[in-house]
């Protein structure tokens, strides 16, 4: 990857990392609008369309004008309805 870093957090730095999204699905699911399923694999697979379309972009692997920002907002808009309750 063009913007490659090195970066292995140790497990107890990691742990905690998706308790935010985790906590967020969860609350989501509690008001009903999102449909159940376990929390952790609902945040597991938001995090990894995010991540790849962040590995994507810092890997300049799309056009050089990608409108980076509209290409987040679609995706977040798709797993929203995607998981729609």
């Amino acid at each position: 990857m063009a913007a490659y870093a090195d970066c292995k957090p140790s497990p107890e730095a990691a742990a905690g990392a998706m308790d935010p999204l985790i906590g967020a699905v969860s609350a989501a699911q509690a008001a009903g609008t999102l449909r159940p399923a376990p929390a952790e694999l609902v945040a597991v697979a938001i995090w990894a369309q995010v991540h790849g379309l962040m590995s994507l972009e810092l890997d300049q692997m799309g056009p050089p004008d990608a409108p980076w920002e509209d290409v987040y907002r679609l995706a977040l808009d798709a797993i929203g309805r995607g998981w729609a309750a």
